[in-house]
Order: C-alpha cells, then structure tokens, then sequence
C-alpha cells in the first residue's frame, strides 16, 4: 500500500484517496450526529423542549447518510 501512495502522489493523483478519506469522516459525522440525536430524543422525554434538536440532529445524519451511499 505504501507503494501505491508512493505512486500517486508522484503523478499528483490523490483524488480517489482525498475521495476516500472525505467518505470516511463524512460516515463518522453522521455516527456522531446521530448518536447525539440518539440521546436527545432520550433526554426529551424528561425535557421536552430537547425534542426539536433531537429532530434537526436526526434529520442532518439521515441526509448525510441518504446523500453518500457507496455506488455498487
């Protein structure tokens, strides 16, 4: 693998590995948001105006998660 990195880098081609890593975060963002979103709807039983935070952090992890969906 070192090998290959070695490769591109010396054509300037790091576009599928840039693509590859932006993927990754992105998937960690929508774990993130949704896990938090999670415990919101949780915590909004005992307060409920916790309950529209928990709907917006929902709803920004499921578009991340409908919008880059691995092609195949």
């Amino acid at each position: 693998m070192v090998k290959w990195l070695r490769h591109a880098g010396a054509r300037g081609d790091c576009g599928m590995l840039q693509a590859f890593f932006m993927q990754r975060a992105l998937s960690v963002v929508c774990a993130l948001l949704g896990g938090f979103g999670v415990f919101c709807v949780i915590y909004s039983f005992s307060t409920p105006h916790v309950a529209m935070q928990a709907l917006i952090l929902l709803g920004a992890a499921l578009a991340i998660s409908y919008f880059t969906k691995e092609q195949g």
